[in-house]
């Protein structure tokens, strides 16, 4: 799952929301600043989370002369799939850290059990690779 699909998805769990609410709630809360999402690309991963079931698209009527507005809705097999994006994310160190981010603001979709797994996961790998730098500095690069 991209880092744009659990964005999306994690907003799409707290309302069901069209996409320019979306792309609002994306730049009220700073998410642009750790996210690749931008107004550009909402509609087109949305489009991507309908198609794999993953969210609803309903057209709400518009209001005062307004146009009617898609509106997208997280489905069971949608929030099935963002937690386990965020366990993964939280589980597995990777260069960058966005999902890393994105999964932290979802930790209330998470049980306590479920939250102390997976970042009991991260130490792990995070005291594996440092173990592995340790031994073989010459292959430490993880700019690349």
């Amino acid at each position: 799952m991209t880092n744009a699909e659990l964005a999306l998805l994690s907003l799409l769990t707290e309302a069901p929301r069209h996409g320019y609410e979306l792309e609002q709630l994306i730049r009220e809360r700073g998410m642009s600043n750790w996210t690749e999402i931008s107004l550009s690309s909402i509609y087109f991963v949305l489009g991507k989370l309908v198609k794999k079931g993953m969210a609803d698209a309903s057209i709400q009527p518009g209001i005062e002369g307004r146009p009617n507005r898609k509106v997208f809705s997280i489905t069971r097999d949608g929030f099935a799939a963002l937690k386990q994006g965020v366990i993964k994310a939280l589980r597995v160190p990777e260069l960058g850290g966005q999902s890393f981010l994105i999964a932290l603001s979802c930790q209330p979709l998470l049980t306590d059990a479920e939250l102390d797994s997976a970042l009991r996961a991260r130490t792990q790998a995070l005291t594996s690779l440092i173990e592995d730098i340790s031994m073989n500095p010459a292959s430490s690069d993880l700019r690349t």
